[in-house]
């Protein structure tokens, strides 16, 4: 967990999990302070509260996501997609246990709820398009071919080639 958070902390070059964390988080805590003031305004005490709940779930769903898949990725780069997958569809059961089997979305105002949760999730999309586009961060890494090639080993390659053929 320290190589993960000592990856976050580089200002020159950000990781790809230190650029998302950053960026997405201030584009929730931008939307935040509307959210919860138009919420107040029209859902009262209860709309308030049903829209900071709502916040603070976007806030930790994208949270767990990104941390748990930047530590598949550190771990092994092929268990990325499993982890991603895996951890989405348990924040799906989670969720879905939470709305059908309590009766806690009874107690919340579902507008607020609602218009928090989609304002969030979307500030978090595009802040962290934005913030993505403005790096220059290449998505992939390719190895600059060498300058010369050693004409003596690439001879050697085709003589243990011809090699091979004669022997068919």
């Amino acid at each position: 967990m320290t190589a993960l958070l000592t990856r976050l902390r580089t200002p020159e070059q950000p990781t790809p999990l230190g650029l998302s964390l950053r960026s997405g988080l201030r584009g929730v805590v931008l939307v935040t302070p509307v959210a919860l003031a138009v919420s107040g305004v029209f859902g009262g005490t209860r709309g308030l509260v049903s829209s900071a709940v709502g916040l603070l779930l976007v806030g930790m769903f994208f949270l767990v996501s990104m941390v748990m898949v930047e530590m598949a990725n550190t771990l092994e780069p092929g268990l990325t997609l499993p982890v991603a997958l895996t951890v989405y569809g348990v924040k799906i059961v989670i969720l879905g246990v939470i709305i059908f089997g309590t009766d806690l979305t009874d107690r919340l105002n579902g507008a607020a709820f609602a218009w928090s949760v989609v304002s969030a999730t979307l500030a978090w999309l595009v802040s962290q398009a934005v913030g993505v586009w403005r790096t220059r961060m290449p998505y992939v890494v390719i190895a600059e071919p060498p300058a010369k090639i050693d004409q003596e080993a690439r001879a050697e390659d085709l003589e243990g080639v011809r090699a091979s053929r004669r022997q068919m």
